[in-house]
């Protein structure tokens, strides 16, 4: 539902939209949509990563071309009074094929569990990461956590139609999204859903035993489209492109003195989270 790539992005540059930044068009005749798992569900995902662009590090330009796949876990663990939910969420080592650089040699194949406090219509409003200061080195740091970047689709505060639009604004952070269509009836009802976004970056890690600290700044374009059931707000499908620029600054500190190393890419990830089952029951996407 609220994947662990978009965890990771959050907890790292703050990529989420805060609860109350909702500036939506609802209307009393259309479909209300939320993000409504039952307690105690477990819901699995194929997530599939397609990167490719150029990282230019101590001037010289390098293509980049990545591609992993894997699997993520979430369980419902906790429910709140007002529809907000906890999610504990964990995911299978990543597969990778046709890696090559330096980017593809520093991003880790183990990812860390994560607990995220997630409200009905997606803002991810708390998040924790379990063994944080080992999983920092696992998942290769900033650039990294930033190459997994799926941003959620926040929905809209009310009903709505299909054919409206409803707006997110926040921090810098814009998304407008659209319900496109809603087929099938009952438990088959799927609304399907196009999302467009673009969100500052910015990032400062450090891992003091190390000596090394991260600055980064940036930008992310998202285009996506969502397949939610309607009825029990789980995420069937989330594919789309993300397109990332930054500029980050790298400083090591050793005994004769420190040294900077200035770092710019420029990538874009194709993504694919599929649904493959819910609490054991086969419900793959379409």
């Amino acid at each position: 539902m609220i994947p662990l790539l978009t965890a990771l992005v959050a907890m790292a540059a703050g990529m989420y939209a805060p609860a109350g930044a909702l500036a939506a068009a609802p209307s009393s005749q259309g479909v209300a949509l939320r993000y409504d798992p039952p307690l105690g569900q477990t819901a699995r995902y194929r997530v599939s990563l397609d990167v490719t662009g150029t990282q230019t590090s101590l001037g010289e330009r390098l293509p980049v071309r990545w591609k992993a796949q894997g699997e993520l876990r979430e369980e419902v663990v906790a429910k709140g009074a007002d529809g907000s939910f906890w999610l504990r969420v964990t995911a299978g080592r990543m597969t990778v094929s046709e890696a090559n650089g330096a980017f593809a040699s520093g991003m880790g194949t183990e990812w860390p569990e994560m607990r995220l406090h997630v409200s009905r219509t997606g803002e991810v409003l708390e998040t924790a990461q379990v063994g944080a200061e080992g999983n920092k080195r696992a998942r290769g740091g900033a650039l990294g956590a930033l190459m997994a970047q799926v941003v959620p689709v926040i929905l809209a505060s009310g009903p709505i139609e299909p054919g409206r639009e409803w707006k997110v604004e926040s921090g810098g952070s814009k998304q407008t999204n659209r319900l496109l269509s809603v087929e099938g009836t009952g438990d088959a009802q799927t609304a399907h859903i196009s999302s467009t976004s673009r969100s500052p970056l910015a990032l400062d890690e450090g891992i003091a035993d190390l000596g090394l600290a991260t600055q980064l700044s940036g930008e992310a374009r998202q285009t996506s489209k969502l397949e939610l059931a309607v009825r029990t707000g789980l995420v069937r499908r989330h594919k789309g492109r993300t397109h990332l620029v930054t500029r980050s600054q790298v400083s090591l500190s050793l005994p004769e003195g420190a040294e900077t190393f200035l770092m710019e890419s420029d990538l874009t990830i194709a993504f694919d989270i599929r649904l493959q089952n819910a609490d054991g029951k086969g419900l793959s996407a379409r």
